[in-house]
């Protein structure tokens, strides 16, 4: 999980409680401007108090006990008699499980991994992302198309990709298919589905990451490592587009080839999705990143031929 977005949703996280507490203290504060229910109010604090210091001694507290259910309905009666429900001045909570805390046996609740999900579709730079998902995909926009087949198992096999992530067998995926075959909406619910589970993805098309590169070389201090970082540390990198970027002397291939040599070495995944086959990525790549890619130990390849969709559905991509 991202550091980053995990501080960014305990933060949000820290607000929500702070308002929850502003919003109890300020209906505490108003009802005890009100004479008679500061009176009752002042009646039941001491009871406890009395309580407290009883058991702190141990004493029999028994008859303060029944004595502090008595004012405490007596106080909810006025409560109520002044137009307030019985819940007014309950503490309230956005997470009932862990009353937004944030942790639960100090493991990290399930809100704050919603939120950091939540964050990290709004970070990242996939339009419309969150109508890319598994559940919502619909074969049918494949019926007539060459890649009916093909594409519907590919979905198939990457949902159970995910499923299964980390535990899968390659570390990096390549798919290869001419323009408009429905690859970047697969990418995409891979993307969405990836971040729900609390995956640190980093989707960045090869256009982008040619613009960081280039930053890189040109950078002669050690802030430049910054535009390498996340390149280099997420768990599942994902290159939309490789191939539509301009080939740099010094600065695409080698850092390309950088980025792949260090993802593996720390055994993380990479995405890839590219308009070339593996023949056009020998031819522009060279052979170096031509090996990385198509590694058979680590990387399955995909090749899928047919329709350009937006032509046959009227634009619609999905």
């Amino acid at each position: 999980m991202d550091i980053v977005l995990l501080r960014q949703a305990q933060s949000e996280t820290l607000q929500i409680r702070t308002y929850h507490e502003r919003l109890f203290a300020d209906r505490v504060a108003e009802m005890r401007s009100i004479d008679e229910y500061r009176e009752i109010d002042d009646q039941y604090l001491d009871i406890c108090f009395a309580i407290s210091k009883g058991e702190a001694y141990g004493e029999d507290t028994s008859a303060l006990e029944i004595e502090r259910e008595r004012v405490a309905k007596d106080r909810d009666a006025i409560l109520v008699k002044l137009g307030y429900p019985l819940d007014y001045l309950l503490k309230s909570h956005t997470c009932p499980i862990c009353l937004d805390v944030g942790y639960i046996d100090g493991e990290l609740c399930d809100c704050v991994k919603k939120r950091v999900a939540i964050i990290a579709k709004r970070n990242c730079k996939v339009p419309n992302l969150d109508k890319y998902t598994f559940e919502s995909f619909d074969e049918s926009i494949f019926e007539g198309t060459k890649q009916y087949k093909a594409m519907t198992a590919l979905y198939r096999a990457m949902q159970t990709y995910v499923d299964k992530y980390p535990h899968v067998r390659y570390r990096n995926i390549v798919l290869m298919s001419p323009t408009g075959v429905g690859k970047t909406s697969l990418v995409s619910c891979m993307v969405n589905a990836l971040i729900d589970k609390g995956v640190d993805v980093y989707y960045i098309t090869a256009f982008e990451m040619n613009d960081l590169m280039v930053k890189y070389h040109t950078t002669m201090t050690d802030a430049r490592e910054i535009y390498m970082q996340k390149l280099l540390s997420c768990d599942v990198l994902v290159i939309d587009d490789l191939g539509v970027e301009p080939i740099l002397n010094n600065v695409t291939v080698e850092n390309l080839l950088t980025v792949l040599n260090e993802r593996k070495n720390s055994g993380l995944h990479t995405i890839i999705s590219t308009n070339l086959d593996a023949e056009g990525i020998m031819l522009k790549y060279g052979e170096r990143v031509w090996s990385r890619l198509f590694d058979r130990e680590d990387t399955l390849a995909r090749v899928i031929e047919g329709d350009d969709l937006r032509i046959i559905n009227n634009g619609k991509t999905r």
